[in-house]
């Protein structure tokens, strides 16, 4: 068996405890349970020069992964002092019991740990020496070339935009899908950008950034083989609240008549967001111009409900 006492509170942070018989744990404030959280980061810069053109690149990778506080015995109980607002708190760990488990508390909080990832990498290139003048006249000319095309264009745009659908709706009935789809002033504005701008003779310069974060949910799980016991107890007008978030809960594992049994004035059962964030940016430089463009997505991943 294991019994701890404290005046005060107890925090277990990404620990294990294994008891062959019964663990029993008294807090007098709060009592904690909590995962710790590795981080890793690693950086690559890389530079290199040749005789035409110079190319920066980096990278930056940064990892958290969670290490789970374990209890484990043949019946758990834990208590916080009452009467002072107290709380107990699991946070992405797990609880087993292979008979009974006992919670008690102020307050009752069973949650899962937010973990980040985050991977950034950018590349620039851009012409030096000798063959930086040349390819800055070369960009020039290709400018100066296409400037009146790009008058006629910007003249032409909303009258083109206006009869561009109903020739589509036409091309659709009498010529077939891959001839149609050809046949598109969006389609063809954007070859004729891509043919101009996005080969080596328009660009002197060009940097592409690529970013990307995500966050993600690693559960509490609490388990008993018989019953699963959990009391939140309000005390001078406070407390009484439960709350389970993203996390799971589980009695009667090895005893198909043990019950889970939650007394509380409030109980709060929620659900947790992962999130997937990415962008995108390219910077192209030219003798008469910088463009700009930016572009990415967000995407809530998953839900992850307890």
């Amino acid at each position: 068996n294991l019994e701890t006492l404290s005046g005060a509170a107890t925090v277990v942070t990404g620990s294990k405890l294994n008891v062959t018989g019964n663990l029993t744990a008294n807090a007098g404030t709060n009592l904690i349970i909590a995962n710790a959280v590795n981080s890793n980061l690693n950086q690559i810069d890389s530079k290199k020069e040749g005789s035409v053109k110079k190319v920066n690149s980096n990278s930056t990778d940064y990892v958290e992964t969670a290490v789970e506080s374990s209890l484990n015995a043949t019946n758990i109980t834990l208590n916080t002092g009452l009467g002072n607002g107290s709380t107990l708190l699991v946070q992405s760990s797990k609880l087993n019991a292979s008979n009974n488990q006992t919670l008690t508390s102020n307050n009752t909080i069973i949650q899962d740990a937010i973990l980040k990832e985050f991977h950034h990498s950018s590349k620039s290139k851009e012409y030096h020496g000798v063959a930086k003048g040349v390819m800055t006249a070369t960009s020039g000319v290709v400018a100066l070339a296409t400037l009146p095309i790009n008058y006629g264009i910007a003249i032409a745009s909303p009258i083109l935009k206006n009869i561009d659908d109903p020739i589509q709706k036409t091309e659709d009935k009498i010529l077939p899908d891959n001839l149609a789809k050809n046949i598109d002033y969006d389609r063809l504005r954007n070859h004729y950008k891509d043919l101009v701008y996005d080969n080596n003779f328009y660009q002197t310069k060009k940097k592409n950034e690529q970013n990307n974060l995500k966050t993600s949910s690693v559960a509490s799980n609490i388990s008993a083989g018989n019953n699963l016991t959990i009391t939140s107890t309000a005390s001078g007008g406070t407390g009484g609240d439960t709350t389970i978030q993203a996390s799971n809960l589980a009695s009667g594992v090895t005893n198909p008549v043990g019950s889970l049994t939650i007394n509380s004035n409030n109980l709060n059962i929620l659900a947790s967001e992962a999130k997937n964030i990415t962008s995108n940016s390219d910077r192209i430089g030219s003798t008469m111009s910088v463009r700009n463009s930016n572009y990415g997505n967000t995407n809530t991943a998953s839900i992850i409900n307890s």
